[in-house]
């Protein structure tokens, strides 16, 4: 009888799922082809190796081509969301067709809430990794061409920036400057 470390080996049970560009499961030729995710967080970005994972993933994403633009990055969105990260994209979002799109990052939608420092009518919004990452974030850089079939090609990749911590006042304040 095999023992489970043996079976797990055997059906490639750790870290052996092949997602081609984070899609669905395929069979692969080599047992040993990892996916984006990871047992150590794909969401830990400010980490070389996670970071490589994620833009390993953007990369396979940018190989395809694309009908509908709008639409991939949606499905893009939604594959970021299984590692814990974000960013702001919805049908009301300005997207050029033609060029490049920058768009800030978040790990698991931000914080939002109030520090030590915060006075007591204002908010504080971060996006949840710069607090980890010296004060730096990320940012999905999106460039997009139409090719000339009608399809739209992308190189999409994290890189990262220096975000503003945006502070929120509270809207009793507003009313106060009446009076």
């Amino acid at each position: 009888m095999k023992k489970f470390k043996e079976l797990a080996e055997a059906i490639g049970l750790f870290e052996d799922e092949h997602t081609f560009g984070g899609g669905v499961q395929f069979p692969s030729g080599t047992p040993r082809e990892i996916s984006a995710t990871s047992d150590e967080g794909s969401y830990y970005i400010q980490r070389k190796s996670q970071l490589k994972r994620i833009n390993a993933f953007l990369d396979a994403f940018s190989r395809k081509e694309y009908v509908d633009p709008r639409q991939a990055i949606a499905m893009l969105r939604a594959k970021m969301n299984i590692t814990g990260l974000d960013f702001e994209f919805n049908k009301n979002t300005n997207f050029d067709d033609e060029g490049q799109n920058v768009f800030p990052v978040t790990r698991f939608g931000g914080t939002f809430g109030k520090s030590l420092d915060t006075p007591h009518d204002e908010f504080e919004t971060t996006d949840g990794i710069s607090d980890y990452n010296d004060g730096k974030g990320f940012s999905l850089v999106i460039s997009s061409a139409p090719s000339a079939n009608g399809v739209t090609k992308f190189n999409a990749k994290l890189v990262e920036t220096t975000p503003a911590v945006m502070v929120v006042t509270s809207d009793d304040d507003e009313g106060d400057d009446e009076d």
